[in-house]
């Protein structure tokens, strides 16, 4: 399974990009080979800034703590290896 792909969206924001594939269980009767049922992506929105204090409160603290807020994640199945479109 290939690593994560992050991509910068500027000013903190990340999309982080996992890839899956469901895997068909192997034929007991004709003794075929495991293979790929159905692949995925999974997009992950995730938000990096400097705090300390409450949640949303960037100003707090001394400023040497990251805070992470994970925002929508949406699951894509891929056809053909390829995603049409992200919306």
């Amino acid at each position: 399974m290939p690593e994560p792909q992050v991509v910068s969206l500027g000013s903190g924001k990340f999309c982080v990009t996992q890839f899956f594939e469901t895997m068909r269980e192997a034929c007991s009767k004709c003794l075929h080979d495991r293979d790929a049922d159905k692949s995925f992506a999974v997009f992950n929105g995730v938000e990096v800034f400097r705090g300390g204090g409450d949640v949303g409160d960037d100003q707090a603290g001394d400023g040497t703590e990251l805070r992470v807020i994970i925002h929508k994640s949406k699951r894509y199945m891929l056809i053909n290896n390829t995603i049409e479109f992200v919306h």
